[in-house]
């Protein structure tokens, strides 16, 4: 069985990307129901293979940089946080080191996968902004104190892919790298 997980499990103190056998502390129900499936999995099936990502996006639906980019295109101004960082992953790359992991003869248990590189959600922003060929002053960067969320995000949800590599699967692309195959230019109304 393979179980998808996040980086939510974690409580974003920690100063560097979190290894696998970092100690979960979640900081809200999401983050706790899915600490709560990674233990319910193992129970069932204890040849689970865990693997936790962060910030999955395929720049289609309701995802981050479809949402962005449809309210850049509109002319609004969005307020993105500074303080908030990860390594965003696309989801077309993780798809395709699942199907490597499930190749492998034995690969640990538990394993984290994310794009390479990390970034704040306000310079991911930037960057799907620039990809899509919008304005990037239309972006504003502020604070996660600055919103009124209900769930709280762990402010360092960068995870390290040390054990992903460690066994020999080859490492996620950059998300630079995953975001340029997301993020296609934008298409301006011209209408008069």
């Amino acid at each position: 069985m393979l179980h998808i997980s996040t980086a939510y499990v974690f409580d974003g103190s920690a100063s560097n990307p979190w290894e696998t056998w970092s100690p979960t502390a979640p900081l809200s129900v999401y983050g706790r129901s899915k600490l709560a499936g990674e233990e319910a999995a193992r129970a069932a099936f204890p040849d689970t293979r865990i693997v936790r990502t962060v910030w999955l996006y395929s720049g289609t639906e309701r995802d981050f940089p479809a949402a962005l980019v449809r309210r850049c295109s509109r002319g609004e101004h969005v307020a993105v946080v500074t303080d908030q960082i990860a390594s965003p992953t696309y989801v077309d790359d993780l798809v395709s080191a699942l199907f490597d992991l499930v190749a492998h003869p034995n690969p640990p248990r538990l394993l984290h996968a994310t794009g390479g590189g990390a970034a704040s959600k306000f310079r991911f922003a930037r960057a799907i902004i620039e990809a899509a060929g919008l304005d990037v002053n239309l972006l504003r960067p502020c604070g996660t104190s600055d919103f009124r969320d209900a769930a709280t995000r762990p402010r360092n949800a960068v995870l390290s892919n040390s054990s992903w590599i460690d066994c020999g699967l080859t490492p996620l692309p950059h998300w630079r790298d995953g975001l340029r195959r997301a993020v296609r230019p934008a298409v301006r109304d011209t209408r008069p």
